[in-house]
């Protein structure tokens, strides 16, 4: 049985990713990183950059592997990725934190988790 996706407001206040990623205030709003990204982590609100998806993030290495990396393509160096602090603290030796960050992703957005 084959359906489509259906996309849903997210029921969570807080989402779980890999990596953190910050726009800092070098940022001048050219959305380079919106176009360069094929992962949905960066999107322009209005006028302004939004806030980055983590959680969408498959990190730099990756990205690297894929084409361009929005972190290497900004013009202005406003873009930092590393390894979210929190991973540290979630899981344990049934359930790690790769298995819950991968189950989470696909339970939020239906697709399946990058795997790197």
């Amino acid at each position: 049985m084959k359906g489509e996706v259906k996309r849903t407001a997210s029921r969570f206040r807080h989402t779980i990713g890999k990596y953190k990623v910050v726009r800092g205030p070098e940022c001048k709003s050219c959305a380079g990183c919106v176009v360069t990204c094929p992962h949905g982590v960066h999107f322009k609100a209005g006028t302004r950059m939004g806030t980055p998806k983590d959680y969408r993030c498959v990190g730099p290495e990756v990205c690297r592997n894929q084409g361009p990396c929005c972190v290497d393509t900004c013009p202005n160096q406003a873009l930092q990725i590393a390894p979210n602090p929190q991973m540290k603290a979630l899981g344990d030796f049934r359930w790690t934190n790769e298995l819950l960050v991968s189950t989470w992703y696909q339970a939020e957005t239906g697709e399946l988790p990058n795997v790197d």
